[in-house]
């Protein structure tokens, strides 16, 4: 079985990709087909309106080739008759005028058709990559191989993936295109292609495998990306900022910067060399290709078994054709650099969260909010000593009891277990008697409320940041909001402020924010917005000052009746206002102080 963290994937279904194609080629036909596909259950009807413009448009070029082609001979056949008629000529102007509108109209409609596609897959796909990112468990996120290809997905992929879409139906335009004007050509002078087709594919084979190689090193590029962007983090960030300045590192870190982005520079300077000179010399080739099967129609035409029109028609569609191989071999280079980026997507979505099924609470089962830890095991992925090793403890309804320890020894780990977030390798947690694996997660998320030093300060106003702590309930209750600050003791700061509980907080978007001790205290206020039996408090008074802690635990004490708390603090203040103190160290128990309650087996159970 998988550990916690692993990143399994949802195993893909078979993709009718022919078998004798390279590895490489069956992989990024199989990204294209899901990307398709993804695209078909948006909107349906905006691609296959975008594919059908596309393919009306390759034939195009054709068309009026050979509407030309008629006309020339019709013309050429009247005037040496002598006849001088216009009637013959009709049926291909006609058809002239009909491929001119659809290479008017076309392009304006699958313009305004393939924007609105692009918009709805873009904002599409960024909408399932953040809702499977929330269905991941935290230790599948934290994981390396996870968050890389959440980055991945996240900065930029799902563009690349609306760019794959779009270029997929140039190619479909470009490659229709190829088709019929080697189509013409072969009517013409089927000798022809055996000089434009294979340097054709030449410079098709060769566009594809320097892109292959420039994407095959997009890993490394894009961690060199991430080091230099960490480093112009370090020199604008507001906590970072200062003391840079002070330490005087301002110029390593830049210097840093500039050599990976040089070293990016110089990646993307030889990526596009090579494509400069593989264009230069498939033009240089086709042309000269150009000129020598001129020469033999020409040499057919004086001869009588090819007409005028004929030698007109070639030299424009084999202008055109030279010109619209280059233009797929682009798009196809293009769309493989897409598909190779975008395949980041696909990959994220099919991560399968490692949450296990469960099973429908018990309707009458008690809520209590009592919590029965019994010999739990936990260890990181790519850890090799246990975060948790063989940890046991009960909190009783009404008791609050705190986690010391240094830096390291588990205390956050059996926060995040109990709140749902992290399921143990072995043991299990019992609230209200229900083991937690077997509990929804929504059903327990709604008898805990969880406060860390690091909780989210967002940009939004005073009344939604505390309404947030209970949404459903606060979202359109501004009275109740206003009795629940006045209770978590901030109703006079959030009065105080210019627009009172309107007013916006924070620094991206806000008109005040405030100090880090405020902040802390709104946070514990919406923590108190939900009337939950299961408090997970780590180190919530580290921003306060003694007085704010004071008022804090007087708070706590007061909430204790009916619910379980669980502090996890250094100091000494909270220490002492707990009912238990259980020390961990190296992710054992190995201290009990205070009075332990008996537990439903007789024993509160022995920590490592």
């Amino acid at each position: 079985m998988a550990g916690p963290g692993a990143c399994a994937q949802v195993t893909p279904p078979r993709l009718p990709v022919p078998r004798w194609l390279p590895l490489s080629v069956r992989a990024t036909l199989s990204t294209v087909r899901w990307a398709v596909s993804f695209t078909w259950t948006i909107s349906p009807g905006l691609l296959a309106g975008a594919i059908g413009l596309a393919l009306a448009r390759s034939t195009v070029p054709a068309g009026l080739a050979l509407a030309a082609r008629g006309i020339l001979n019709a013309a050429l056949a009247e005037i040496q008759s002598g006849h001088g008629r216009l009637i013959p000529l009709l049926p291909w102007l006609l058809a002239g005028l009909g491929f001119a509108l659809v290479d008017v109209v076309a392009p304006l409609i699958g313009g305004y058709v393939q924007r609105r596609l692009g918009v709805a897959l873009e904002l599409r796909a960024t909408t399932e990559v953040l809702t499977h990112a929330s269905e991941l468990s935290p230790i599948q996120i934290e994981g390396p191989g996870c968050r890389t290809l959440l980055e991945r997905a996240r900065e930029g992929s799902t563009r690349q993936l609306t760019r794959l879409v779009m270029g997929f139906i140039v190619v479909v335009t470009e490659l229709g295109q190829a088709v019929l004007l080697v189509a013409v050509l072969f009517h013409i002078e089927p000798v022809a292609l055996a000089l434009v087709g294979p340097a054709a594919v030449f410079y098709l084979v060769a566009e594809w495998r320097a892109t292959r190689r420039h994407q095959a090193e997009a890993p490394a590029r894009a961690l060199t990306r991430r080091w230099a962007m960490y480093f112009a983090s370090l020199l604008t960030g507001e906590r970072s900022a200062n003391e840079i300045r002070l330490l005087g590192l301002a110029p390593v870190l830049v210097g840093r910067f500039r050599a990976l982005t040089a070293e990016i520079e110089d990646a993307e300077r030889l990526h596009a060399r090579h494509q400069v000179a593989m264009s230069a010399a498939f033009g240089v080739l086709t042309t000269a290709i150009f000129y020598a099967s001129l020469a033999l129609v020409t040499s057919r035409a004086v001869t009588g078994r090819l007409t005028i029109g004929d030698v007109a028609v070639f030299v424009a569609v084999s202008a055109r054709l030279r010109g619209t191989v280059g233009r797929l071999a682009m798009a196809c280079t293009q769309a493989l650099e897409a598909a190779l980026t975008a395949d980041a997507v696909r990959a994220f979505l099919g991560i399968a969260p490692s949450r296990p099924a469960v099973r429908p609470a018990t309707p009458d089962a008690p809520r209590t909010g009592g919590v029965e830890v019994e010999d739990v095991w936990l260890t990181y992925p790519g850890a090799s000593q246990p975060a948790l090793a063989g940890v046991s403890l009960r909190i009783a309804p009404g008791e609050i009891v705190a986690l010391a320890g240094p830096n390291g020894a588990g205390k956050t780990t059996l926060i995040k277990l109990l709140a749902g977030l992290y399921q143990p390798d072995r043991g299990r947690i019992l609230v209200d008697g229900q083991d937690l694996r077997e509990l929804p997660f929504e059903a327990h998320r709604q008898r805990l409320s969880a406060v860390s030093q690091d909780s989210p300060r967002f940009e939004a106003t005073a009344r939604d940041n505390i309404a947030f702590g209970d949404w459903a309930a606060l979202g359109d209750a501004p009275e109740a909001v206003e009795r629940v600050a006045a209770r978590a003791g901030v109703d006079d700061l959030l009065k105080g402020l210019p627009r009172g509980y309107l007013t916006t907080l924070g620094q991206l978007f806000g008109e005040q924010d405030l100090s880090s001790g405020q902040w802390q205290r709104v946070v514990l206020a919406r923590a108190q917005a939900r009337q939950a039996l299961l408090w997970l408090l780590d180190e919530p008074s580290a921003h306060l000052d003694e007085r704010a802690e004071r008022e804090l635990l007087g708070q706590l004490r007061a909430l204790a009746p009916g619910r379980a708390i669980l502090l996890v603090s250094h100091r000494p203040r909270a220490l002492a206002a707990a009912d238990r103190v259980v020390f961990l160290e190296r992710g054992r128990v190995v201290e009990r102080r205070g009075s332990s309650p008996v537990s439903p087996s007789g024993r509160e159970g022995r920590g490592g």
